[in-house]
């Protein structure tokens, strides 16, 4: 696992993806580094066998030839979505609907900015940290 260095300057250990990626049980722990445009981190059903799983995704950016989360700003537009029958609710406001994501324009994205959810087991993720200006899903 590679280091990656959030937007306030701490450093996490995590893992590149340059893909659409749907999060598996194993990635509890670890920050998912997205280094490409227009991707889609797609969050397991909240059901009651992920009670307390935590899903950390950072915002590298485009790498720009230097170290893992050297990205370039404005390089990474980004969406994470829950189950289709689960909601995001937290310190981004709102008290959620089901199926509908949070995003990150591309414009707006810094490299390092990350959110952390965890899961309450039944049908809600719960964004508990965040760093940047993501918005909820219309």
């Amino acid at each position: 696992m590679a280091t990656v260095k959030l937007s306030d300057g701490r450093r996490v250990l995590g893992e590149n993806v340059s893909a659409n990626n749907t999060v598996a049980l194993a990635d509890s722990g670890s920050a998912l580094n997205q280094i490409a445009d227009a991707k889609v981190t797609t969050l397991p059903d909240a059901a009651a066998g992920n009670v307390g799983l935590e899903v950390f995704v950072v915002l590298g950016g485009v790498p720009a030839g230097g170290p893992v989360g050297s990205g370039s700003n404005g390089s990474v537009g980004h969406e994470i979505a829950p189950h289709s029958s689960d909601k995001i609710v937290g310190i981004l406001g709102g008290s959620g609907t089901a199926d509908k994501s949070i995003l990150m324009a591309k414009d707006d994205m810094v490299a390092g900015d990350y959110v952390k959810l965890r899961s309450n087991g039944v049908d809600t993720w719960f964004v508990v940290e965040a760093s940047g200006a993501w918005t909820m899903e219309a």
